[in-house]
């Protein structure tokens, strides 16, 4: 049995040898990584090298040592340098064609400033010539409504104390008058009162115009005559010729008989055509320079009384005659009838188109009278 001395001696010396080893063992590793670092920051720089700085010689890259990574990264490379060549290029051409494009525009831009500058003023002209009419027409139609309620006012009859008894009394009578001369007057004045407002109503107002209108009241019978038509002659002349056949003057017409002869201007006759019959107060007067024919039926006359078995014309009217030349005037005729008061005790059938039938025709008759050329009709 060895002795204690050396056991414990060979048990030290091996624990060192133990300890020994594994400081070798530590050692080699920490070099292998050492050295495995080294070896893979080469191998970075080389493949940074490769991709950043070509190699000094070309004939390097035939050579079959080299790897199949370096030849793909050399085609990237290729591509890449090719595409920005063609880059490059292309934006040098629009460079250059912008540039031409701009020289050209600034050309035809100064060639076309004053056209330009006339269009724009014209532009502005027209806006505003918009506007202005817009205004215009704005106030056209205010002064249109404004002259159409004044039309409506014109047009509508008056209510005047006095002629608040036309209503209540539909005819005119000279039974029991004091003075003839005066009450005949009187009755036939009122009527020139109803001309301007025909006039206006027809749009005869403001000058000569052909008009033709017949109109009848299918309940009531009124009937209202307008004709306005140019005559061959002088105005004298017609005015003469009207007012002689009106006052029954004129040798071989029965239609009107002279009655009373009071003054130049104011007479009192009789109409009579088949059944309808009527006495008429007649007036000439002047108005707006022109000359103007009036009358008014008269339907109750103790001196002059009206037949039991004819129609009793209840009418007024009158003749408004323009000189337009030396040999020519127009004339304007009106008649306003009404049913007589006794037209329901009538024995006459359609009394009310009978009435307008003669109404027309004694019309018809004071232009006939005056030998109208049949061409100015």
């Amino acid at each position: 049995m060895p002795p204690a001395g050396t056991t414990l001696t060979s048990a030290s010396a091996t624990m060192d040898d133990a300890f020994l080893g594994r400081d070798d063992a530590l050692t080699s590793l920490l070099l292998d990584d050492a050295f495995a670092s080294t070896a893979d920051a080469f191998a970075d720089d080389m493949f940074l090298s490769e991709c950043f700085f070509p190699p000094a010689n070309e004939h390097n890259d035939a050579s079959p040592k080299t790897t199949r990574r370096q030849v793909r990264d050399r085609r990237h490379r290729a591509k890449i340098k090719s595409e920005l060549d063609t880059l490059r290029e292309t934006a040098a051409s629009l460079t250059q064609r912008l540039e031409a494009l701009q020289t050209t525009q600034l050309h035809q831009d100064e060639a076309s400033s004053a056209w330009q500058q006339r269009a724009r003023r014209q532009a502005t002209q027209l806006q505003r010539s918009i506007l202005e009419n817009h205004k215009l027409r704005q106030a056209v139609t205010g002064q249109l409504s404004m002259a159409h309620a004044f039309q409506r006012i014109v047009a509508k009859r008056p209510r005047h104390p006095e002629l608040q008894g036309d209503r209540t009394l539909p005819f005119y009578s000279l039974m029991h008058a004091p003075c003839r001369r005066t009450s005949l007057r009187a009755l036939v004045t009122r009527e020139v009162s109803s001309l301007n407002t025909t006039l206006l109503r027809f749009g005869l107002l403001d000058g000569p115009m052909r008009c033709e209108v017949v109109r009848r009241d299918s309940i009531s019978g009124a009937v209202e005559i307008v004709y306005s038509r140019p005559v061959a002659l002088s105005a004298s002349a017609a005015v003469t010729a009207l007012w002689q056949r009106l006052c029954g003057k004129v040798a071989g017409c029965r239609d009107y008989t002279s009655l009373e002869e009071f003054e130049d201007d104011l007479g009192y006759a009789k109409y009579a055509t088949s059944v309808f019959e009527s006495r008429l107060a007649l007036l000439r007067t002047a108005l707006d320079g022109h000359s103007v024919l009036v009358w008014r039926s008269i339907l109750e006359d103790d001196r002059f009384p009206l037949g039991d078995d004819t129609i009793h014309d209840n009418s007024s009217g009158w003749l408004r005659i323009e000189s337009v030349t030396a040999a020519t005037c127009h004339v304007t005729m009106a008649v306003h009838s009404l049913a007589p008061p006794d037209a329901s005790a009538s024995p006459h059938v359609h009394l009310a188109h009978t009435i307008e039938t003669y109404q027309v025709r004694r019309v018809d008759g004071l232009f006939d009278a005056l030998q109208v050329p049949t061409e100015l009709l």
